[in-house]
C-alpha cells in the first residue's frame, strides 16, 4: 500500500525547516510551514523536488484537453503514426503542434503554406493557453517573458527551401497569465536562433554552429587553464577525463557534428594535453586515439563519443519501441523516400546518396555506418519495393547513368515534386514506354501516390531540363530499352484509368468524384487491336457487381484536344495481402512441432524427453484454470565461461508435470548468471506458447517463478526501469525473444502479457 508512504512525506514536509546554505554558511533565520501560512511547493533544491513535480505533473498531463491538437507524425507509407503534447522535465516544458490544414489545389504553394501557419498559430495558442491554466491551478504560474516560441515554415525559390524568417512568416502567440485578465506577447526566436534546454543548446534549423562554438569556449577555456599551470601528467590526464570529456560529451549523443566538426572542437584542449602528458604533439592520430589493446593511448576522439552515443540511442530506443523509437522510425521513412533507393539508406554509400538530403541527426549517425563499414538491419524500417519485373529506382539509375553532385540534387528535385520512386510509377501502363505527362512539369493528377511525400516546391527550369535529359537514358527510339513485365507489388499509385479485357470497356474513377465507364465505338479485327473510345460516349455499368478483372490503364488522345482515345493495360496487379489468423500446424504430436522451430530455441532448451497425449492435455487443463506452476533457474561458472539454465512445469501439491536443462550459449568471458536466467524464462515462454498453439488454448494463466528479479523486470515490464539500458547489453538476444513474445513459426505471432507474478497468456482464436 502507498498510503502509508504519502502520509510520511506529507508529515516530514510540513514539519521540516527551511534554512539557506551558501558559500559564506548558513542563514541564522528560518521558515517553515504553519497552519496559518502553509507552504506550497518543494521549495528551491529540495530533495523531494522532482517527486512533488512528477505528482503534480501527471495529474497536470491526465487533465489535457484531447480534443485539442498537438504534435501528429505520419510514416511515409502511412502504417505508423505517433502524437505527443510535448516534453517535460520541471520548468523545462516544451508543447508543440503540427499544422491541421489540408493544402487546397486551387491555392498556390505560398497560399497554401500561409495558412498553414496561421493554423499551427491558432492550435498553439489554444494548446499554450489549456497548459498555462492547468499549471496556474496546481499552484505553479507561467512567467510570460521568459518563454518563447518557435514557427517553423519554409519559404521556396526555385525549388530549394530555406527557414521563414519572423518577417517572412508574421504572426503572434498571445497568452493570459495567473490572475491577470489581459494577454501578453509571447517572445518569438528566429528558426535560426541556437537555445538551451536541458544542457544541449538547439534550434530549429538543424545548424550546429551555436552549438558548436560553445563546445569550443570548453575546450579553449580549459586549454586556457591547463596550458600555464604546473601540474603532473596524472593530474592533466585526470583534468581531461573528469571535467572537459564529461562537459563535451554530455550533449554528443543528440548532437550531429561532422568529423571536421569534432576535431575543431578538441584541438585546443588536445594541442595542451599532449604535452602536460609528455606526449609530442605531431603523434600520429591512430596512436593517440587508438585502444590499448593495439598499443594506442585510448584518448577517445569526440566524433567517436559522439558517434557510440548516437548507436546507444538509436538501438535502445528501437529494441524499446517507445514513443522515440516510433519517432526515428517515421524520420526513417521520409529519408528512405528522399534517397530514393531500395536499399535501406543507413546502409548506402554515404558520399553518394547524402548529395541531396538534409544533415539531420539520422544522416549524421549514416556518416558514422559509412566511415566504420557498419551495417543494420531495421526490421521494422519500410523499404519500397520494385513493383514491375524488370523496374528500377529512378535515383539508383541515375547514379549509374554518370550523373553527381549537383546534378543529381536537382533530379531528385524534380522526382520528388512529381511524387515518383520507380521507372514504372513514370512508365505507360503496357510498360512500353516513359508516360509523357511526366515530362509536362507538373504533377500527374491521374496517377496520386498514396505515399506520405515530403514537401517540394516547383523546380526551376534548369532542374526540368536536366530531368528531360535523363529520361531519354531510359529509351530507344521513344520506347524503353527494357519493357516492364507483370506486377510484382501493389503501386502506390491510385490510378484514374482502367481497363476490363474481358468486357472492353474502360472506368475513369477520378479523386474524389464518381467512376465513369465508356464502351468501345470502333475495334481492330484482332484483339490485339487497338480500341478506341469517345469521352462522350458512356455506358451505365455497376461496379458493385463487376469488380474482377480490371487492370491499370494509360489514355492517349489520338488528337490533343479531341475526345477519341485510346489506352494501353498493363497485366493485373497483385492484391494486397490480408491480414489473417495463423492456421494450426498440422502435426501429429507436439513433439513435431518443437522439433520444426528455429535452431536457437532448439539449442536453447536442450534435451527434453517426450510427453504423454495425456500429461499434455493435463498441462492444457492447469493453463485454463490458471494453476500451473512453472520454475526457472540459471547458474554460472565463471572460471570455465560456461553457463546452464533448468526449468519445470509443476502444480501446487508438488506433482512434476515436465523438466528439462539446457545450456547457455556465448562468449566465455562475457557469459553471467544474468544471462542463465534469461535463458531459463525465455526457455519456459518458447514451450508454453508451443503447448497453447498446439492445444488451441485460448485463455488462461500461468504463474512463474525466478529468483531474479532484474530478469524478471526486464522482460515483464511494458518499457524498463532503466530505460533503453538493458536492451543495449550483450544478453539482448535472450532479452528480445523473452520480451517480444515473438517465439513463432510460420510467421505466427502469440503474445504473453504480464500482471504482477501471474502472467496472463491471451491466444488470438
Amino acid at each position: 500500500c502507498i498510503w502509508p508512504a504519502i502520509h510520511s512525506l506529507g508529515k516530514t514536509w510540513s514539519n521540516m525547516t527551511h534554512i539557506i546554505r551558501t558559500a559564506y554558511g548558513q542563514s541564522k533565520s528560518s521558515y517553515r510551514s504553519t497552519r496559518r501560512v502553509p507552504l506550497y511547493g518543494a521549495g528551491q533544491g529540495s530533495t523531494n523536488g522532482p517527486f512533488f513535480w512528477l505528482l503534480m505533473f501527471t495529474l497536470m498531463n491526465d487533465a489535457l484537453d484531447p480534443t485539442l491538437r498537438a504534435l501528429l507524425f505520419i510514416s511515409a507509407c502511412a502504417a505508423l503514426i505517433a502524437s505527443r503534447t510535448g516534453d517535460a522535465f520541471v520548468d523545462d516544458s516544451h508543447v508543440g503542434v503540427t499544422s491541421s490544414h489540408v493544402d487546397d489545389p486551387e491555392l498556390s504553394l505560398e497560399d497554401n503554406i500561409r495558412l498553414h501557419e496561421l493554423q499551427v498559430i491558432k492550435d498553439l495558442t489554444k494548446l499554450a493557453q489549456h497548459y498555462e491554466r492547468l499549471l496556474w491551478s496546481t499552484g505553479g504560474a507561467l512567467n510570460i517573458k521568459k518563454c518563447s516560441w518557435v514557427l517553423i515554415s519554409w519559404v521556396w525559390k526555385n525549388g530549394r527551401a530555406k527557414l521563414a524568417t519572423i518577417a517572412q512568416a508574421p504572426g503572434e502567440l498571445k497568452l493570459s497569465s495567473g490572475d491577470t485578465k489581459g494577454k501578453q506577447v509571447v517572445p518569438r526566436l528566429q528558426a535560426t536562433e541556437t537555445y538551451r534546454t536541458l544542457g544541449v543548446f538547439i534550434n530549429g534549423s538543424f545548424s550546429t554552429k551555436g552549438a558548436k562554438a560553445i563546445l569550443r569556449s570548453h575546450a579553449e577555456m580549459y586549454a586556457g587553464k591547463i596550458g600555464p599551470a604546473n601540474i603532473t601528467p596524472v593530474t592533466a590526464y585526470y583534468a581531461f577525463q573528469l571535467y572537459l570529456r564529461p562537459k563535451l560529451g554530455y550533449a554528443l549523443p543528440v548532437s550531429m557534428y561532422t568529423f571536421k566538426d569534432c576535431v575543431y572542437i578538441q584541438a585546443s584542449a588536445l594541442m595542451v594535453k599532449l604535452p602536460k602528458l609528455k606526449i609530442n604533439r605531431n603523434t600520429a592520430q591512430a596512436i593517440i586515439h587508438g585502444p590499448a589493446k593495439y598499443g594506442g593511448l585510448s584518448m577517445t576522439h569526440v566524433y567517436c563519443e559522439q558517434g557510440h552515443g548516437q548507436l546507444r540511442l538509436f538501438l535502445g530506443h528501437l529494441r524499446n519501441r517507445d514513443h522515440t523509437g516510433e519517432l526515428i522510425i517515421i524520420a526513417m521513412s521520409y529519408l528512405q523516400i528522399l534517397t530514393g533507393s531500395t536499399t535501406l539508406f543507413l546502409n548506402l554509400p554515404f558520399s553518394k546518396y547524402s548529395k541531396w538530403t538534409k544533415h539531420t541527426w539520422l544522416t549524421s549517425l549514416w556518416a558514422l555506418l559509412d566511415r566504420v563499414n557498419f551495417k543494420v538491419d531495421v526490421r521494422k524500417a519500410w523499404k519500397p519495393n520494385l513493383q514491375r519485373r524488370g523496374d528500377v529506382a529512378l535515383m539508383t539509375f541515375f547514379i549509374e547513368s554518370g550523373y553527381r553532385g549537383k546534378d543529381l540534387a536537382q533530379l531528385n528535385r524534380c522526382r520528388v515534386y512529381l511524387q515518383v520512386f520507380f521507372l514504372s510509377d513514370i512508365a505507360t501502363a503496357d510498360g512500353k514506354h516513359i508516360d509523357q505527362k511526366y515530362r509536362e512539369r507538373r504533377k500527374n493528377k491521374e496517377r496520386i501516390s498514396t505515399w506520405k511525400w515530403p514537401q517540394q516546391g516547383m523546380p526551376d527550369s534548369q532542374a526540368w531540363i536536366l530531368w528531360d535529359r535523363a529520361l531519354t537514358y531510359f529509351e530507344n527510339e521513344n520506347r524503353l530499352r527494357v519493357t516492364l513485365g507483370e506486377w510484382l507489388e501493389q503501386s502506390h499509385q491510385t490510378w484514374e484509368w482502367q481497363y476490363n479485357p474481358a468486357t472492353i470497356i474502360v472506368r475513369r474513377h477520378p479523386k474524389d468524384n464518381s467512376a465513369v465507364y465508356y464502351r468501345a465505338i470502333a475495334t481492330g479485327a484482332t484483339r490485339r487491336s487497338a480500341q478506341l473510345y469517345s469521352i462522350s460516349d458512356t455506358v451505365a455499368w455497376d461496379d458493385e457487381t463487376d469488380t474482377d478483372g480490371w487492370t491499370m490503364a494509360t489514355a492517349q488522345f489520338l488528337i490533343e484536344g479531341d475526345d477519341i482515345f485510346t489506352v494501353t493495360q498493363s497485366g493485373a496487379m497483385p492484391t494486397a495481402p490480408q491480414p489473417s489468423s495463423c492456421p494450426a500446424m498440422e502435426t501429429n504430436n507436439l513433439w513435431e512441432r518443437i522439433q520444426v522451430a528455429h535452431p536457437y530455441f532448439l539449442r536453447l532448451i536442450g534435451p527434453i524427453h517426450f510427453l504423454t497425449e495425456a500429461t499434455i492435455e493435463a498441462i492444457g487443463v492447469y493453463i485454463r484454470e490458471g494453476s500451473l506452476l512453472t520454475c526457472s533457474d540459471g547458474s554460472h561458472e565463471p572460471e570455465f565461461g560456461t553457463g546452464s539454465q533448468a526449468w519445470l512445469f509443476a502444480v501446487k501439491d508438488g506433482h512434476l508435470l515436465w523438466s528439462g536443462a539446457g545450456p547457455i550459449d556465448g562468449h566465455p568471458d562475457m557469459l553471467s548468471a544474468y544471462r542463465s536466467e534469461l535463458g531459463g524464462i525465455t526457455t519456459i515462454l518458447f514451450l508454453l506458447l508451443q503447448v497453447i498453439q498446439y492445444l488451441g488454448i485460448d485463455s488462461g494463466s500461468v504463474i512463474l517463478y525466478c529468483d531474479n528479479q532484474g530478469a524478471l523486470d526486464n522482460i515483464f515490464d511494458e518499457y524498463p526501469k532503466r530505460g533503453i539500458y538493458p536492451l543495449l547489453a550483450r544478453d539482448y538476444d535472450l532479452l528480445e525473444s523473452a520480451r517480444n513474445r515473438e517465439l513463432n513459426q510460420d510467421g505466427c505471432q502469440y503474445y504473453i502479457q504480464p500482471m504482477k507474478r501471474s502472467y496472463i497468456i491471451p491466444v488470438p482464436s
